[in-house]
C-alpha cells in the first residue's frame, strides 16, 4: 500500500492529504488575476494521469470560456460551481492585489477553502490554447505599469 501524501502546515494546524484521495477526489480551482480582479479561473481533476485528468478555463460567472488548453482534454459539462466560488474569488483578488499578474490556487474541502499555490508565470508562459484568443484574451487583461 503506497503511503505517500503530502503536508499542509499553517499556524495552529497540520493538515496530511493521502495521495489516493488527493488523485481521486480533489478538483483544483486556479484564478486568473490581473491588476487585481479575476475574470477566468482554471479547474482541473485527475491530473496524476494526462490520458484521464480534466481541464477548462471558466469565467468568474461559471461558463465555459471560449478558450482552453490543447494539452489535456476539457470537461464534458459544467462541473458544479463551488460553494464558496465567491469567497475563493474575493480572496485571489486580495493576495494579488500588488501584482499585474497572479495565478491564485485554492482547493475545497468538506466547504473550507484551502491555499494552493502562488504561480507567477503559468507553464513559464507558453500555455498551449486551443484557440490563439486565449492568449489574446489572457494577454490583454494584464496590465503593465513602467
Amino acid at each position: 500500500m503506497n503511503s505517500g501524501g503530502y503536508y499542509l502546515i499553517g499556524e495552529g494546524y497540520v493538515l496530511w492529504m493521502h495521495e489516493e484521495r488527493i488523485k481521486r477526489e480533489l478538483t483544483d480551482y486556479k484564478f486568473y488575476v490581473n491588476s487585481g480582479h479575476v475574470d477566468y479561473l482554471y479547474i482541473s481533476t485527475g491530473l496524476e494521469n494526462h490520458k484521464t485528468a480534466r481541464i477548462s478555463f471558466l469565467t468568474r460567472d461559471w461558463e465555459f470560456a471560449s478558450f482552453g488548453r490543447k494539452d489535456y482534454q476539457p470537461f464534458a459539462e459544467l462541473p458544479p460551481k463551488p460553494i464558496n466560488l465567491e469567497k475563493m474569488i474575493e480572496l485571489a483578488e486580495y493576495l494579488a492585489k500588488d501584482h499585474c499578474f497572479l495565478r491564485v490556487d485554492f482547493y475545497e474541502i468538506n466547504g473550507k477553502i484551502y491555499f494552493s499555490e502562488f504561480t507567477f508565470s503559468p507553464c513559464a508562459g507558453l500555455l498551449p490554447f486551443d484557440k490563439e484568443e486565449g492568449d489574446v484574451i489572457l494577454g490583454e487583461k494584464i496590465l503593465i505599469n513602467v
